[in-house]
């Protein structure tokens, strides 16, 4: 009679305590899980801000290049004596202390007089390039274009003035390929991708089948119509090659038109977030199942101290 009644007694109270566990252990464990996504959304939104930042400098950096390289005198004089071989020699002693891939020079009609990188390779008309083509206006812009030796570059332009006339343009072309991006990812700890229109050019990211950087690959249609044809910022989680978990950040590159040139991408690898939600879960559930053991012995061992003097005490 007594063990029935012990049953009746502490099955309803295993019944509570196992409910109230399970509700507590789900509460902490999506309590846990919010922490670790707004964690996550913070760290990167703060690295996106940080290589924007980043970015920005860079530009500045070739403005002040772009701005100094036209308003030199000694290049406006070898502009008006028309020395190609001088103009070259000029450009291309600047480009190491600039830190520019390359340096191009032309005349007021957009006819190219020196590459600093490439020497022998001018008279060529340039004017049509959108970068030159800024100069020629007498604007002082950075873009981002693609170039014949490069996927993707932050050019910025310069007027070359005399006085009030307009006799050329200056063009200064930081290169945003694979070196750059790797010091990014070193720096910031993330993985970054630069896209020329949907399409990447450079990367920081291995694909696994290949061992080789990922580069080629077309972005999801959503993300290109967002970042490409509206230039939006966008945030979203993504599966990288379908395995690996990525919080992505994509914002748009501006070009010479109206739509960006191109993107760039920011993943911050959630392999660890998940494996630190999937740990923190399972101590919860270790706990839970020990405190619900415990606490059984203890009910079965008081039920047990209680009923045992009111056996003894029964009539025969």
């Amino acid at each position: 009679m007594f063990n029935s009644q012990k049953k009746r007694i502490i099955i309803p109270i295993i019944g509570v305590l196992i409910l109230m566990i399970g509700f507590i252990a789900a509460y902490v464990s999506m309590s846990t899980s919010s922490l670790l996504d707004n964690f996550t959304n913070a760290k990167m939104s703060a690295t996106a801000q940080a290589v924007r930042a980043h970015l920005e400098l860079h530009e500045r950096q070739t403005f002040i290049a772009a701005s100094a390289m036209a308003g030199s005198p000694e290049l406006i004089r070898r502009i008006n004596e028309g020395d190609i071989e001088e103009i070259w020699l000029y450009t291309a002693n600047r480009k190491e202390a600039l830190m520019a891939e390359a340096i191009v020079i032309t005349n007021h009609e957009g006819i190219v007089l020196a590459r600093s990188h490439m020497q022998g390779f001018y008279g060529d008309d340039a004017s049509r390039v959108p970068s030159v083509a800024a100069g020629l206006r007498g604007e002082s812009r950075t873009l981002y274009t693609p170039t014949p030796t490069s996927p993707m570059v932050m050019a910025t332009s310069a007027p070359i003035m005399d006085g009030g006339r307009l006799i050329g343009s200056v063009v200064v072309n930081f290169n945003v390929g694979n070196d750059f991006l790797d010091k990014l990812n070193s720096i910031f700890g993330v993985d970054v991708t630069i896209f020329a229109g949907d399409t990447s050019v450079a990367s920081t990211l291995i694909h696994p089948a290949t061992g080789q950087r990922a580069v080629g690959t077309a972005v999801a249609p959503n993300v290109a119509v967002a970042v490409l044809e509206r230039g939006e910022s966008l945030t979203m989680e993504l599966n990288i090659f379908g395995v690996l978990p990525y919080l992505a950040y994509f914002f748009p590159l501006h070009g010479a038109g109206s739509e960006p040139a191109g993107m760039f991408f920011l993943g911050l690898p959630l392999e660890g977030t998940i494996a630190a939600s999937n740990a923190q879960q399972l101590n919860i559930i270790i706990i839970g199942i020990f405190f619900l053991v415990i606490v059984t012995l203890v009910m079965f061992y008081v039920v047990h101290t209680i009923s045992k003097p009111l056996e003894n005490n029964r009539p025969n």
